[in-house]
């Protein structure tokens, strides 16, 4: 299996869009005004802190800490904080993009939690814990809310095409 990806990357390497850019390298970027560079900046920081915060939310429920710690039994209701942060990175950093954004951090989230959540729910051959049902309460969530967004990036990308 390993000769099979590696045949396949040296034929990925030897292509001559491959050649062209290890020959050239990628065109240097316009210099943008400095507003706009220091608003992309703030997004993109904004952006990173949401994503370490909903980590951090979202870990409690995958370890399972409310069980042992009933008093963060309601941490992931925190979760929801990350959504007036998101939507103030958009109006600082512009809104082009944002779908695409949402998506890429809504099913990073999802592949984070999802597979948890699935096993959790095969594996309890009863009724749910109130931690577990969360687990995959999220995992549900956060599974619709990725198609939903992954319906609309394909529409905003159809309708550029067209």
């Amino acid at each position: 299996m390993n000769i099979f990806i590696f045949v396949y990357a040296l034929y990925l390497l030897t292509r001559a869009p491959s050649n062209r850019y290890f020959r050239e390298g990628l065109p240097v970027p316009a210099t943008l005004p400095w507003t706009v560079r220091l608003r992309r900046k703030s997004r993109s920081i904004l952006y990173v802190l949401t994503a370490i915060y909903l980590v951090w939310t979202f870990n409690a429920l995958i370890l399972g800490l409310p069980r042992i710690y009933p008093a963060t039994y309601q941490r992931d209701k925190l979760g929801f904080i990350a959504l007036p942060i998101l939507l103030l990175a958009e109006i600082l950093g512009g809104p082009s993009g944002a779908i695409k954004r949402l998506f890429n951090l809504c099913a990073s989230f999802a592949w984070l939690v999802a597979p948890t959540a699935f096993a959790v729910f095969m594996s309890s051959p009863g009724r749910l814990t109130q931690t577990h049902s969360q687990l995959v309460n999220w995992a549900f969530g956060l599974s619709i809310a990725t198609a939903a967004l992954f319906y609309l990036k394909r529409r905003a990308e159809k309708g550029k095409a067209s």
